[in-house]
C-alpha cells in the first residue's frame, strides 16, 4: 500500500465530477516545526507556491476536473472558512 500511495501515477482515477482544493500560505509564524525545517531544508521550489508541507503543483491530479488554489496551510486548509465555502459552492454547482 505504501508503494501505491508513492507513486501518484498508480493512483486511481478519482469518482467525477471531482474538485481539489490546493493551500498557497506557505510558511507562518504559527506552522509546524516541520515545515520550518522542510523550508529551510530547501524542499520547497523557489517561487512555487505551496501550503508549508506540499507544493501546489504536487496537489494536481489529471483526472480531477477543477483544481483552486486558496490562501491556507496544510494543518488548517479543511477548516478554513474560504475552503469551506468554496467547496459548498463548488457542490452546489455540480448536483
Amino acid at each position: 500500500a505504501l508503494m501505491e500511495l508513492a507513486c501518484p501515477e498508480r493512483w486511481p482515477d478519482p469518482p467525477r465530477p471531482s474538485l481539489i482544493v490546493g493551500g498557497t500560505r506557505g510558511l507562518a509564524w504559527s506552522s509546524l516545526p516541520y515545515t520550518w525545517i522542510l523550508f529551510w531544508a530547501g524542499i520547497f521550489d523557489k517561487g512555487c507556491a505551496n501550503d508549508g508541507t506540499l507544493m501546489l503543483d504536487e496537489t494536481r491530479h489529471d483526472s480531477v476536473d477543477d483544481h483552486i488554489a486558496i490562501k491556507a496551510g496544510h494543518s488548517t486548509i479543511m477548516s478554513n472558512p474560504n475552503v469551506i465555502d468554496t467547496v459548498v459552492e463548488w457542490l452546489d454547482g455540480h448536483r
